[in-house]
């Protein structure tokens, strides 16, 4: 390495005094090969030599000539490629840390959910009982039983409006039964005063985005 330094050295010292002899050349030929009608003055000669000197001086101690100066020169370099390789090596392995994690949190939250299911699935499903024929006549009796109190209830509450407001109450129950319906009925001028009176006493409400449809309050 020391002996490779030196001869790097040598080349480019060796460039720099061939530059300074060709400008030297340069410089004598130009003097040489004057017009004689130019007088040029012995004083005037040495001085000019003098600044021109300085000046070559000057640009040679300024001059960008690399001069090796480490004996490990190679082995640094290697070392700094070395350096710049790991943190990218550590920046991948970060990346690929927080990857995995987000993994093991994907798959323990399937896990969760496969548990569930099987948790779920292990149940016991509830057995199914036939309607019996009791069955249907006890919930037909209590059918009844409610309909005659909401009756009751209706010629006490609307003395006056009492059929009218059976047929109103009829016609929300149809429309909260029925599957494919929203449980809405329109206001019309024949139900308008009954259906204030049902919101007076809040046993309906209002559709929030049409305020001409009422439903039973629930």
């Amino acid at each position: 390495m020391p002996c490779d330094r030196n001869v790097e050295t040598q080349q480019a010292i060796s460039r720099e005094i061939k530059n300074i002899q060709s400008r030297c050349v340069e410089a004598i030929n130009i003097v040489e090969n004057a017009p004689p009608e130019m007088s040029i003055a012995p004083e005037n000669v040495t001085g000019k030599s003098l600044c021109y000197v300085e000046g070559l001086r000057t640009e040679l101690q300024n001059s960008n000539t690399v001069i090796s100066t480490d004996d490990n020169l190679l082995t640094a370099q290697f070392l700094c490629d070395i350096k710049e390789k790991t943190n990218q090596m550590q920046e991948v392995a970060a990346f690929l840390k927080g990857a995995i994690y987000d993994v093991d949190a994907e798959i323990n939250r399937l896990n969760e959910q496969i548990r569930i299911s099987q948790e779920a699935r292990a149940r016991p499903l509830p057995q199914k009982q036939c309607v019996q024929p009791q069955h249907m006549q006890k919930a037909k009796e209590r059918f009844q039983l409610f309909k005659s109190e909401l009756h009751s209830l209706i010629h006490f509450l609307f003395p006056d409006k009492a059929v009218p407001m059976k047929e109103l109450m009829a016609h929300l129950m149809a429309q909260q039964l029925k599957d494919e319906s929203s449980g809405y009925i329109p206001i019309t001028t024949e139900n308008y005063c009954l259906i204030e009176l049902l919101r007076e006493r809040n046993i309906v409400t209002v559709n929030p985005y049409n305020n001409m449809e009422v439903k039973l309050a629930l």
